[in-house]
Formats: structure tokens, sequence, C-alpha cells
């Protein structure tokens, strides 16, 4: 995902867990973005048990990405 202007586009990432059908739910979403997006490219992969151990805490957290 992407986020910003046309010239100032910034990747997004983002890490969901919890029942198939409702993490999937968040995908159909992402792929259609609000009204007024370009969404250029979502990738989907499962996660690792060490990021899901990091993001055990409930709750939104911000992190810088590589």
């Amino acid at each position: 995902l992407t986020h910003g202007d046309a010239d100032d586009m910034v990747p997004v990432e983002a890490l969901f867990a919890g029942p198939a059908d409702a993490v999937q739910i968040v995908m159909r979403a992402l792929r259609e973005g609000p009204r007024g997006a370009r969404v250029e490219a979502l990738e989907e992969y499962p996660a690792t048990p060490a990021e899901l151990a990091e993001s055990g805490r409930a709750g939104f957290v911000t992190r810088e990405t590589d």
C-alpha cells in the first residue's frame, strides 16, 4: 500500500491477525481503498511467528518501515 499525493507516495505496511474470514474482509477493503484513492499494489503473505509475537498487544501501533 502507499499513502500520499502522486508526487509524495510512501509505502504503508500493516499486519492483521485473526480469523481468516475477518482478515479477508479487511484485505478486500484495502484493495478497493477509500473513495478517490488509487491502490497500485497489495501484497499478502503469512506473518512470521516473530511478527505475530511482536504485534501481540491490542490496538494500533505506528512503526518505522524498512
